[in-house]
């Protein structure tokens, strides 16, 4: 808006830059122009550039001179400004059509990889600046699209850092971490951390600093860090700072009171997915307010069957989430990322919702009761992923990192030896993607102990760990000990806990197996079904990657079957025979069991291989009394053992063994 003058016996004369007049003394109309590398376009070069100068001070100069007024005329005030937009583009396999850029979703002009353009004549206020046709192996640094405030005559800049990888999508430029807040701040950020990963390439952290150790996620930043130390950080314990930043990303605010109605942040973090809205309670109305964001949806008496009606169509059908109304931060980040519908039920009931989904889809979370969360999952075609403790899994599932393959596979040429009992050590539960990215990678009691790497070992891992946080899928690889002793790992069931025998998409669940095990770089399964069905079991070794089974009952401990050995074309399925747990088995049992084994030839009797379930939780000692924990009690129980009769082995390595022996060579 220019200055007026006010001229006796006349009308009021407003000049804006460039020759718009509110009085029509000037009929040039403003709109926006394109510069390359702060060169005027051909429209506006010097010459025309003059003209229309001339073209607006000659009606002025008549304009007055017709008043007769003879006082000086105030300096018009510019109404718009410009934006000078840089592309720096950095790494490999850089995309030679280069760029476009919008404003406010006008015509796009094209920009080249490392290249500089200027859009002026733009209103003062603020324009949304969009980047676009930008590769597929390729991530723009901060937002995109971001808002821009412009100033009357002045230019305002904007540099889009582009990086790209030779394949896949890249890591986010700078990592911005919420150190934490309130409950109610925490479950904000986590709404609005789903959002912002989804469009970006996980640049929304929620950890605190205080402790850099698990199970914060700051820890899988660090080696994020010690792989990529180009990535930047910052970190903020402001929401208005985070909700400022990415407000252009959102479209408003959900209403939840828990105290109200304890379901209603279930509801409202599944309409948040779908709508792209931040989820606040009475305590964090005040940043929406203040960041004038409008109302979304009020669900503070909305019900679970009301809000799928009004949302279904819109929700994730391959991601089903089940989490408990008492938790704050973790796991919502994820279901808003995904557009998941988010529920829970006491006692647990899955349908209606589980029967909506396709088939082999995921269902994040927990239950009342594990036993009915797998039958459900699985008569619905559905599989668990325990995940109710899942913390900023939106930021983790963004950093696309190439997955590290296992340290080590068994060849199988590899020798066995006579006189010997083969046995493997398996801890159970790595379906738990919880604790795959909590304490598990650090805890002396699980794969951070000092006895690791002392005798060979295997672990149940959940492919889908690759998927929730690929950099630490890595880290255990990785940090996989491959000297004398072993780290193996094996798919704990695929890519979620399921019962074969309840699940009626068979051919569905073989496929889906068989990807998941690909994924994870794995040769053997463990299956846990309370019933052994033959028909749903053979199926699933007709992959050529599969070397053989492991199947836990889901009673006693995984061994009701007792050890039981079975055989489909020459691939074994083996039973587990010992369970290292609190009041089943302790290991001074197991060591006396398996030093008098009269099995011990390898190589012509098949009842010479053992897998012994170890149970992650127990803390009992080695004897079944006092405390310990399951790799100090592994350690002793190795030393119990007769080196002289038993053979401490990987169970792929056992795999290779049975199958060269008694089956097919893998």
């Amino acid at each position: 808006m220019g200055h007026a003058v006010e001229m006796p016996g006349c009308e009021l004369v407003t000049l804006a830059r460039f020759g718009s007049t509110q009085k029509g003394l000037v009929g040039v109309p403003p709109g926006p122009s394109l510069s390359r590398n702060g060169q005027a376009p051909p429209e506006l070069s010097d010459r025309r550039t003059q003209r229309r100068g001339l073209a607006l001070v000659a009606p002025v100069a008549l304009a007055l001179a017709a008043c007769g007024g003879s006082e000086s005329i105030a300096v018009p005030t510019p109404s718009t400004g410009s934006v000078r937009i840089t592309t720096s583009t950095t790494g490999e396999n850089l995309d030679p059509d280069g760029y476009a850029v919008t404003v406010d979703g006008a015509t796009p002009r094209a920009m080249g990889v490392s290249d500089t353009v200027t859009i002026s004549q733009l209103s003062a206020g603020n324009h949304l600046i969009t980047l676009n046709q930008v590769a597929l192996n390729c991530a723009v640094g901060g937002l995109n699209p971001r808002t821009l405030g412009v100033s009357a005559d002045d230019t305002t800049p904007s540099d889009f850092a582009v990086r790209c990888a030779k394949d896949g999508p890249v890591l986010p430029q700078t990592v911005y971490i919420w150190t934490g807040g309130t409950s109610s701040q925490n479950v904000m950020i986590a709404s609005l951390a789903g959002i912002v990963n989804r469009n970006t390439s996980g640049e929304l952290l929620l950890s605190p600093l205080g402790s850099r150790a698990l199970p914060h996620p700051v820890f899988w930043l660090d080696q994020l860090l010690a792989a990529h130390p180009e990535v930047q950080t910052q970190s903020a314990g402001d929401p208005s700072f985070f909700i400022g930043r990415y407000k252009s990303m959102l479209s408003g605010y959900v209403l939840y009171d828990r105290a109200v109605n304890a379901h209603s942040i279930n509801v409202a973090t599944s309409i948040a997915g779908v709508t792209s809205a931040i989820i606040v309670d009475p305590a964090t109305l005040s940043y929406a307010a203040a960041a004038n964001l409008p109302l979304v949806a009020d669900a503070r008496s909305m019900t679970y069957s009301q809000v799928y009606a009004q949302y279904g169509s819109q929700f994730n059908r391959t991601m089903l989430f089940h989490h408990g109304t008492s938790f704050d931060e973790t796991l919502k980040d994820y279901a808003v990322m995904n557009k998941g519908f988010v529920f829970y039920t006491d006692p647990t009931a899955l349908s209606p919702f589980a029967a909506n989904q396709v088939h082999q889809g995921r269902v994040y979370g927990w239950g009342t009761s594990e036993y009915d969360l797998f039958a459900q999952a699985s008569q619905n075609n559905q599989q668990i992923v325990a995940g109710d403790w899942t913390w900023s899994s939106s930021t983790t599932a963004r950093w696309n990192v190439p997955l590290a393959p296992q340290a080590y596979h068994p060849p199988t040429t590899i020798a066995t030896e006579a006189g010997k009992h083969y046995v493997a050590f398996v801890m159970s539960d790595g379906d738990n993607v919880s604790s795959l990215t909590g304490a598990w990678a650090t805890d002396p009691r699980w794969f951070g102990s000092p006895y690791r790497g002392t005798f060979d070992m295997s672990w149940d891992l959940s492919s889908t760990l690759a998927e929730v946080n690929p950099v630490a899928f890595n880290y255990y690889y990785q940090h996989a000990s491959s000297g004398a002793h072993k780290d193996n790992f094996i798919s704990a069931h695929g890519a979620g806990t399921l019962f074969p025998s309840q699940y009626p998409d068979n051919a569905g669940l073989v496929a889906s197996i068989s990807q998941s095990i690909k994924l994870a770089d794995q040769r053997v399964i463990s299956i846990l079904d309370p019933s052994y069905d033959t028909t749903t079991l053979y199926p699933i070794l007709a992959d050529p990657q599969i070397i053989g089974m492991m199947f836990k009952t889901y009673d006693a401990g995984y061994r009701g079957r007792d050890g039981a050995l079975d055989w489909h074309n020459g691939k074994p399925i083996l039973s587990v025979k010992y369970s290292l747990w609190d009041g089943i088995q302790s290991a001074r049992e197991i060591a006396d069991a398996l030093n008098v084994s009269p099995h011990r030839d390898g190589v012509h009797d098949s009842a010479s291989y053992s897998i012994v379930n170890v149970h992650p939780w127990s803390t009992a000692g080695p004897t079944g009394t006092g405390s310990g924990n399951p790799m100090s009690n592994l350690h002793q129980l190795v030393l119990w053992l007769d080196s002289t009769k038993v053979s401490v082995v990987t169970i792929e390595e056992l795999m290779v063994h049975l199958r060269k022996n008694f089956g097919t060579s893998p």
